[in-house]
């Protein structure tokens, strides 16, 4: 009996050596069974990627969660995470928040109330939209690596939050639900823990780039739900704090409220970023994102070129390493393309580099989107392809792309409601302000006019028909002013705009009145620089001066306004209009000085003209009349 209990023990050892050899093995292989079962489980995955800041491998595991099986809540889940982290406003994330929720009793708890707190905070009507996420932050908060992207999540909540209510305490009776100091809180946080880590520079300080104010025009969007009225919050200095403050956008809310002691703030965030972007270039100087992001800044700072950092190195530095490869998808390859050559042609513009910038232009026109572009970017991919196509001369090209944009017209009436067109508007909308920003088709802008004018009779109430003509033509009609003559604006009712009130009195040939007008206009804007001016309202300003005979004061305005091209608004071609305006602000002063005999003058900004405009179409290079500027 003894032998056989000694033949038991040895046997029994001889297992557990074996045993215990298999589990050394495999974690001298990998990390043993963990690591083993980590490795072949993507949804575990995930996790581990966000808390190291891997965003990408983070959405590559999540997709194969999902590929493995779509019916799985948590895989939903978990990628509706990673998109929203990796971009807050990609609304395909909102298609798998759907389909977890569907299984959503098979979560667990945690994974439950994470569902609830990102459905609350990507709806449009839920109240205090962002609180499920706050509340769920503070229960991870003691865990650090775990409560890094819940509070990464929140922090974009409250910066996309346009929840406005009621507050006795405000100057205007309201105030944004959501506070940016706590944004920028969050995110400040969350980067002083990851100093040297280059992936988190990559998430967190775009971020920063959006929510710190680097420029005066940037107000802050507001919405009174239970009303839905909008509210427009122009900053407000407290100390060294920056708060919005919103105003009913019916009651004046869209004029820009100059804060003087804004610039210093502006100042400070522009020194701050920069030092931030500087360091992530730094750190990751392969990240055509890093070059990028510093080159926005150097140009709000002004920092265009010659210094030993520069806007224009760095982007020239970002289209490279993009070249060099590191993005397969096709939709995300072009639109970084697109993004970054527009970038660089509108600081080629700023510098005066003009033949250079119509080079680019012309290469970036022949990018060919993808078949299935995402629809949510289209209209920015259709403003950045037009405002080149603008800067080229090319409305052929232009109205090609609106082709794709008459469905998605909107104009917003006195009563700040919002309403989309119906394609056939849409379609004559898109075509008349093409004609008038190139100055063109005289006879078609006033028969486009007329038909605008007879399809909102027979497509509206009557008792709208006038606020929604008005709502439409105000736009096209000001800016077709200097190429189909001043009466053309006879067509629309007046109002309180100086600027429409100057062109009427000129087209009933009461310039006096119309100077008064202009006067007017002038003393609104004295509060801001040149630059701070968008060039389209200087180029109406200017040739409306010169027209009512005021030849020196539109000089003064083109001549401070060129000036200053290098530390204007960078919108200079952020659409169609001011790539436009730019061309015939320029075309304008060649012909002012041409008539004051100003030869040198004239030449210069004539041979500007023809380096951007002189093989454009036809009917766009006949209306230039070079033969006079010469």
């Amino acid at each position: 009996m003894q032998h056989v209990r000694q033949h038991v023990d040895l046997r029994r050892a001889k297992y557990a050596r074996a045993i215990a050899v298999t589990v050394l093995l495999s974690l001298v292989a990998g990390g043993g069974l963990y690591g083993w079962s980590l490795r072949n489980n993507p949804v575990s995955q995930v996790e581990s990627h966000l808390r190291g800041w891997n965003f990408e491998e983070a959405e590559r595991a999540a997709r194969e969660a999902v590929r493995r099986d779509q019916r799985s809540p948590l895989a939903q889940l978990r990628l509706s995470r990673v998109l929203l982290l990796r971009d807050p406003t990609d609304t395909s994330a909102h298609r798998h928040l759907a389909a977890a929720q569907t299984a959503g009793n098979e979560l667990a708890e945690p994974d439950r109330l994470h569902l609830n707190a990102l459905l609350s905070s990507i709806s449009e009507t839920a109240p205090d939209k962002c609180k499920l996420l706050a509340a769920l932050e503070a229960r991870q908060r003691r865990d650090r690596a775990v409560s890094m992207p819940t509070a990464l999540a929140l922090g974009d909540c409250w910066l996309a939050d346009r929840t406005v209510v009621t507050d006795a305490g405000s100057p205007s009776g309201f105030r944004f639900e959501s506070s940016y100091q706590k944004v920028d809180s969050i995110y400040t946080s969350l980067l002083s823990r990851e100093t040297d880590n280059p992936e988190a520079q990559a998430a967190i300080v775009p971020r920063l780039v959006k929510l710190l104010p680097i420029q005066k025009t940037s107000p802050r969007l507001g919405l009174l739900a239970r009303e839905r009225k909008t509210f427009v919050g122009w900053p407000s200095i407290s100390g060294d704090t920056v708060a919005y403050i919103p105003y009913p956008a019916a009651l004046g809310g869209w004029t820009p409220k100059n804060v003087p002691s804004f610039d210093r703030v502006i100042a400070a965030n522009r020194a701050r970023l920069r030092s931030l972007a500087m360091r992530w270039s730094r750190l990751d100087p392969r990240n055509s994102n890093a070059h990028e992001t510093l080159a926005v800044i150097l140009e709000a700072s002004g920092e265009l070129q010659a210094q030993p950092v520069s806007a224009l190195k760095e982007i020239e530095l970002a289209r490279f390493q993009l070249s060099n490869g590191g993005i397969t998808d096709a939709d995300n390859r072009f639109l970084r393309e697109l993004r970054l050559g527009n970038t660089h042609v509108r600081l080629l513009v700023r510098v005066g580099r003009f033949s250079h910038a119509g080079l680019l232009a012309d290469t970036l026109l022949t990018l060919t989107p993808p078949h299935k572009l995402d629809p949510e970017k289209l209209d920015g991919v259709m403003d950045l392809l037009g405002g080149l196509a603008a800067l080229r001369g090319r409305p052929a090209k232009l109205m090609s792309f609106h082709e794709l944009l008459s469905d998605k017209v909107r104009v917003r009436l006195k009563s700040e409601e919002i309403i989309a067109l119906p394609p056939l508007l849409g379609a004559d909308v898109l075509r008349l302000t093409t004609y008038a920003i190139f100055g063109i088709r005289r006879d078609s802008i006033a028969e486009i006019t007329q038909r605008i004018s007879d399809n909102v009779a027979a497509l509206f109430p009557q008792s709208r028909v006038e606020d929604v003509r008005a709502a439409i033509l105000i736009r096209p009609l000001t800016l077709a002013a200097p190429g189909a003559g001043p009466l053309i604006t006879r067509r629309l009712p007046p109002g309180d705009n100086a600027f429409i009130s100057a062109l009427q009195a000129l087209a009933g040939g009461d310039r006096r009145t119309a100077k008064t007008h202009l006067a007017n206009l002038e003393r609104q804007r004295a509060e801001f620089a040149p630059g701070e001016i968008t060039i389209d309202a200087v180029y109406g300003e200017s040739w409306l001066k010169a027209a009512v005979g005021d030849t020196s004061r539109a000089i003064a305005q083109l001549d401070n306004a060129f000036r200053s091209l290098g530390a204007s608004l960078p919108a200079v071609l952020g659409d169609p209009v001011q790539a436009a305006s730019l061309v015939r602000a320029m075309l304008l002063r060649s012909r002012l000085a041409t008539d004051r005999g100003d030869s040198v003058t004239a030449l210069s900004r004539a041979s500007a003209v023809q380096a951007l405009w002189g093989k454009g179409d036809p009917d766009v290079v006949a209306s230039l009349g070079f033969a006079r500027l010469r």
